[in-house]
């Protein structure tokens, strides 16, 4: 037996951060900013010197200092990182292969599914399957949907959306290496510290000011609500600005080009859902039901729905201690 083709490992050159010196001049600043703040309010330069209620005020100056150098340093990073995502983005990428980068596989997985509808190669039915009609298939200059050979060799008539997902999807991906290079430059992972040493630095002041109010007796209230608010503000600061998200960025840039929609895809539908807003398919045909098996409907709606279809099913079921009319239910 012939061993298996070795699998070259795709390699992508780390990034060399190039901080320009104006930049380093202005983090300085906006991180002393805080402690000329309190020197001049409070005529103290220590923090630690502070009584509770006013490093309470001195805490959040701190904080907001470092999460704004957070951002102008990873702004400063995608001045490096924006000529690397240009040279790596493959010219001939789909926009199922896009959508998979941008949004993940279930939203790439819906647009080809949408794009199957819109050709009449898939048909959906009253009973939420989709029909196969592999006979309408004609065979354009360049198939840009992954799913199409896996529609052409079903077997069934009808197939389910789960089976589209969990069948034909992983076939169709199994080996996509499109978007390989660039998939590698975003969840590249700097060691921890190197990356969110700014983040760190309000919490290592919160820290050692716990500990002295420990041992002065003095309650913590208010600085652990400061210190979670801070928590939960680095969250939604790093995926904001996170590596992902910056080269994330540049290829939605790059996408938005003078041809705009017939340069990814002709048809108008395909091209919103994919790469703009999922909600473009309900003003159209069978669009609120496909919206329904996506589940892109609101929250309360599919759990409604949901609900709804349990008790449609408990009607022949004895084994359970309640009975459903349609309307009320009966306990037995």
């Amino acid at each position: 037996m012939w061993p298996p083709p070795r699998v070259i490992q795709q390699q992508i050159p780390k990034p060399a951060w190039v901080i320009r010196n104006k930049v380093l001049a202005l983090i300085v600043l906006l991180l002393t900013l805080p402690f000329l703040v309190s020197s001049y309010l409070y005529k103290v330069l220590s923090p630690f010197a502070l009584n509770s209620q006013r490093f309470l005020v001195f805490f959040p100056l701190l904080a907001i200092s470092c999460i704004i150098c957070f951002v102008i340093l990873q702004q400063e990073k995608s001045r490096t990182l924006n000529p690397l995502v240009a040279a790596h983005y493959p010219s001939n990428a789909t926009i199922f292969q896009i959508t998979r980068f941008l949004h993940g596989k279930e939203r790439a997985i819906q647009a080809a599914i949408i794009d199957l509808l819109r050709r009449e190669l898939l048909v959906l039915t009253t009973d939420r399957f989709f029909l196969v009609n592999k006979h309408r298939y004609i065979k354009p200059v360049k198939e840009l949907n992954p799913l199409v050979e896996f529609l052409l060799k079903e077997e069934r008539s009808c197939v389910s959306y789960e089976r589209i997902v969990y069948v034909w999807d992983y076939e169709a991906t199994a080996n996509d290496t499109a978007m390989r290079a660039l998939k590698l430059l975003a969840n590249h992972k700097e060691p921890f510290l190197k990356r969110y040493h700014l983040l760190l630095l309000p919490y290592l002041a919160g820290i050692a000011r716990l500990f002295l109010e420990i041992s002065n007796g003095n309650k913590l209230d208010n600085l652990i609500i400061e210190m979670m608010a801070l928590v939960l503000a680095c969250i939604g600061v790093m995926k904001i600005v996170s590596r992902k998200s910056l080269v994330k960025r540049k290829v939605k840039q790059m996408i938005k080009t003078p041809k705009g929609i017939r340069l990814l895809h002709g048809d108008y539908v395909v091209y919103e859902f994919a790469l703009k807003r999922k909600e473009v398919i309900e003003r159209y045909a069978d669009g609120i039901v496909l919206a329904d098996i996506f589940g892109l409907g609101p929250v309360a709606d599919r759990i409604s729905n949901a609900i709804w279809l349990f008790l449609e099913a408990a009607k022949e079921d004895e084994d359970i201690p309640f009975s459903w009319d349609g309307s009320t239910i009966k306990w037995k």
